[in-house]
């Protein structure tokens, strides 16, 4: 492998991992700013982008949205991700990452802390405006 495409590679696994911390950013102003919240997220998923959360499969950008300010903001008080463990593999203009992850989480009305422990499986695809998330899988492993 030559230099550059030694230097490559590593700009394309640094602006992915980016995009995934701006994903968690953007869930995480959910509960505190909707609207703020959906135009971080618009910026991270490709438009055709298809995603998981473990109640069947969203299709599109739009819809993944949408299923995310319905279902989180009228009912967290907040919520916090941390991503831990990258493996980004770039194989040209697309890409497959894995990430674990520690969310918490406290419903609105509620003294209780929620956590969830996990891994998200994504797909990514390199677009004229940088790396989008083209698909996404939630894989829950704990909940207390």
């Amino acid at each position: 492998m030559t230099e550059a495409m030694t230097q490559a590679a590593v700009a394309d696994t640094l602006a992915i991992q980016s995009l995934k911390a701006l994903y968690c950013e953007g869930a995480d102003l959910l509960p505190t700013d909707a609207g703020r919240a959906a135009e971080v997220l618009r910026g991270v998923f490709a438009p055709d982008a298809v995603a998981d959360y473990g109640n069947g499969l969203l299709e599109g950008r739009d819809a993944i949205i949408a299923f995310l300010v319905d279902g989180i903001s009228p009912v967290r008080d907040w919520l916090w991700h941390a991503i831990h463990s990258p493996f980004v593999e770039v194989r040209g203009d697309e890409a497959e990452a894995r990430w674990t992850i520690v969310a918490m989480m406290r419903d609105k009305g509620s003294d209780a802390i929620e956590r969830a422990y996990g891994r998200y499986a994504d797909s990514l695809v390199r677009t004229p405006e940088g790396w989008r998330i083209a698909t996404m899988r939630w894989i829950e492993e704990a909940r207390c």
